[in-house]
């Protein structure tokens, strides 16, 4: 092109970009990014946290910490919070979690305010490790600092939640994101749908069937049908319980008198066989 002098545009530029990035020619990516500066065009954030988050996944950490300074030094606009925040996942996404959470706290006493997907990425490895109380205090702290948790960030904390046996927790957590219109997808059902058929929770199950059905998705969505078919069968072993359960209490236990005058006996017995007694049911 630049032998017939025809100058590249932004979208010949994107174009190599991400074909060099996908072949792991950072070196080269990095020289394109400075012909387009040279060439007028701004390079996208998602261009600049990209090739970052690149040249951490292939072990490049020091190129990836040049380029950040780089950005800051080129003045480029936005280019500390996005700079920033691709330092973040890229660390804790390649076992660096206590560097990571260490730069976004600095981030945050210099106001700089890391992405939402930054924040959840943080999240999701804080919960993977296990670490459910430390993940949940980073969502106090980013909507703290005005970052509004999205859909993703809240199908990583409910299936946490769930992973842990707290459905009930998870439960509000949904119910949260209803509260702050925050749409929730066909995987925030799947996951709260699984675990409610597992455990045979009919009241929370007649409330998620009611929000799949109100948004479509049941028909639409072939796991969507497999755990309601699970549900459906749950609520009708809940509903079988819950009509022999009248029988178990009209049995009762055995009556009094006859309880009393056979406890003396048995008593006795135990403390002689070095065995303990007990009431059932005590």
């Amino acid at each position: 092109m630049k032998s017939v002098k025809i100058p590249p545009g932004e979208n010949t530029f994107a174009s190599l970009f991400n074909g060099l990035k996908r072949n792991s020619c950072f070196q080269e990516s990095h020289f394109l990014l400075h012909e387009m500066l040279k060439n007028g065009f701004v390079p996208s954030e998602r261009q600049y946290s990209s090739l970052i988050m690149n040249m951490f996944k292939n072990g490049n950490i020091q190129g990836a910490f040049k380029l950040k300074d780089e950005m800051e030094a080129l003045s480029v606009v936005s280019s500390c919070h996005v700079a920033e925040s691709a330092m973040v996942r890229g660390l804790v996404q390649n076992g660096k979690t206590e560097e990571g959470l260490f730069l976004l706290k600095w981030m945050l006493r210099r106001n700089i305010v890391p992405t939402v997907p930054t924040f959840t990425d943080v999240i999701h490895v804080l919960c993977k490790e296990g670490k459910l109380s430390e993940a949940l205090g980073i969502k106090v702290l980013m909507e703290k600092h005005g970052a509004r948790p999205d859909v993703v960030t809240y199908n990583v904390i409910i299936t946490a939640l769930c992973r842990e046996g707290d459905v009930a927790r998870a439960f509000e957590f949904y119910e949260e994101l209803e509260k702050r219109n925050v749409c929730a997808n066909t995987t925030t059902f799947s996951i709260l749908g699984s675990v409610i058929c597992n455990e045979n929770d009919c009241v929370r199950g007649k409330r998620i069937l009611n929000d799949l059905e109100e948004r479509g998705l049941v028909s639409g969505d072939s796991s969507a049908q497999a755990w309601n078919e699970r549900l459906s069968e749950a609520m009708a072993n809940i509903d079988l319980l819950r009509r022999k359960s009248p029988r178990r209490i009209a049995m009762g236990p055995p009556a009094a008198t006859t309880f009393e005058k056979s406890k003396g006996a048995a008593a006795a017995d135990g403390e002689a066989s070095g065995l303990s007694w007990r009431r059932r049911g005590a």
